[in-house]
């Protein structure tokens, strides 16, 4: 999805993308998303089920949960930075 519109959108609009940002994004995307997901991985590995709604026997691997939460609020942080940002730009 992202592929297209680093393609269509000089088509559309009629003006490059900044490759700056462009290999920021891509970088972005690509250590957030193995942040979010390696953790879920590995835990499942090492044998916990999935579907549970407490893993409160599990205690080796409560500090994957406050990561992904650290993650989450970054995430969020930064969408947040970046619509005040939008908005003042208009």
């Amino acid at each position: 999805m992202f592929a297209g519109i680093y393609h269509w959108y000089p088509k559309m609009f009629g003006r490059f993308m900044n490759e700056t940002l462009g290999k920021f994004h891509f970088w972005g995307t690509l250590i957030g998303a193995y942040a979010i997901f390696w953790p879920m991985h590995y835990i499942g590995m090492a044998g916990v089920p999935r579907r549970y709604y407490s893993f409160q026997s599990y205690d080796a691997f409560k500090h994957f949960g406050d990561m992904n939460k650290f993650n989450y609020r970054c995430y969020c942080s930064f969408l947040r930075t970046d619509c005040v940002r939008d908005k003042l730009l208009l």
